[in-house]
This record gives C-alpha cells, structure tokens and sequence, in this order.
C-alpha cells in the first residue's frame, strides 16, 4: 500500500492494481502531481506482468469533482490531464473505474477510455467546459457522439448541466448503475473476473476492440488539446475561473 497521504493511492492484490484519488479536502479535485503519479503509474502497469487489471476510483464516497483550477493560474504550457489520457488510450490492460459521488469534468470524460464502469445511483455528472470557456477533453468529442449520439453529446458537452447516473449509462460511459454504496463492489467482482482470464486473451480482445479507432482518438486529443490551450488563454475562460477561485464570502 503506498502513503495514506499521497494524493494517489496504490496497491495491488491479485493482479488487480487499484489507484485511489486521495485529496477528499478537495472532493478529490485532480491536480498536475496526481496526473503525473498516474500517468507513471498505469505507464509502469502496461509493462508489469503481476498487473492484469487496472482499478480506479476516489475515495471518501467521491470520484472526483474534475480538474482542480488552481492548475490553470498561471496559465499552463500543456494539459497534464493530456498525459493520463494518452497512457490509457495506449493501454490493453482492462481499465475499470468505480464511481460515487461526483464525476465532474475529467470525471465524466475520463470513463470514455475506461472498459468497465460502475456508478452509485445518486452520483452526480456534469461536464462544465462551456461555463469556463474552455472546451472538452480526452477525445470526448470523438467518444461521446458514438456512444451517445450527436444530439446527446451536443446537450452533454455544449450545455455543461449536471446529469444522473442513470443518463450517464443511457449516453454509453457506465456499464451499470448500482447502489450507493456498492460501485467498488461491483467493479471489484469484474476486475477479479477479468484478472482470472489469461492476460494475453483478455489483452488481444481489448486491442481488437480499439485499434481501429485509435488514431482517431489520437487526433482528437492533439485537436483538443490546441484548442483547449487556446481558449483558455482567452477573457471569457480567465473571467470564468478567476471568479471560481476567488475567495467566498462567508
């Protein structure tokens, strides 16, 4: 088991590598040290017989609240968040996530690289890009209109409201919805299935099922992430986070 205080647990058990996001103060709000202790870390499984199955959750009863702000001031010179999507796109290790709480941002676009995802029923989606001037990531321009729909993904994307758990699987980022509660549970019980099978099957059908979309995902981030950067430096996106981060008043 890694620090208790690390923003990013780890441990392996049975071929199960499970990576916990650990800043519950900040409804385990992901900032540039835990995508980079991720981005290592499932770098360092792909390549690691002991691990057949990679794990992810929060922790606390959250998943995450999204990309911690803080990250973009001063302005960045790239999306760190861009070096766990491509580890994963790049990944034939089964992916399974287990979700409660919050899937805010990054929380919601990050199940579209997952192979399993399980949510509690009450856990709240939304992505906000839109309402800080900036624009999706992790080639969920690409990933959600195919899962979802044009139409679904536009409201999703465009509109940035919050959506339940229960849309969250009609628009293709859950495998199921589950109790409050117990989303670690189940997805538990399919990584053991997954880590059962001979890793060499279970990886050849993994590579089957995304190769032939790969390079499109690929372009997709370059595509997001330029315009991502572009927006960013721009008033509408600096007047927006400027206002979440300013002090509240009591």
């Amino acid at each position: 088991m890694s620090d208790t205080t690390s923003p990013i647990l780890s441990s392996l058990a049975d071929g199960i590598l499970q990576l916990s996001f650990n800043r519950p103060a900040r409804r385990n709000a992901l900032n540039g040290e835990m995508y980079l202790q991720l981005t290592e870390a499932i770098g360092a499984a792909i390549d690691d017989p002991a691990v057949k199955v990679i794990f992810l959750q929060g922790s606390q009863g959250v998943f995450t609240a999204g990309n911690d702000l803080g990250d973009f001031s001063p302005l960045p010179d790239e999306l760190l968040a861009m070096r766990l999507f491509r580890v994963l796109a790049g990944c034939f290790k089964p992916v399974v996530a287990a979700v409660e709480g919050l899937a805010i941002g990054i929380g919601s676009t990050l199940l579209g690289h997952c192979d399993f995802a399980f949510a509690g029923a009450s856990t709240r989606f939304a992505t906000p890009f839109v309402k800080l001037g900036v624009c999706a990531e992790g080639a969920s321009s690409l990933l959600l209109p195919a899962s979802a729909g044009y139409k679904k993904a536009a409201s999703i994307l465009l509109l940035g409201d919050p959506f339940t758990a229960a849309e969250a699987l009609a628009a293709g980022l859950l495998t199921e919805v589950v109790e409050d509660g117990q989303a670690a549970a189940h997805g538990l019980a399919v990584a053991a299935r997954l880590a059962a099978q001979p890793p060499e099957v279970i990886q050849t059908g993994k590579r089957l099922l995304k190769t032939p979309q790969l390079d499109a995902v690929r372009e997709a981030f370059a595509r997001e992430e330029a315009a991502f950067l572009r927006l960013l430096a721009a008033e509408p996106a600096q007047t927006a986070i400027a206002g979440f981060l300013a002090p509240k008043k009591s």
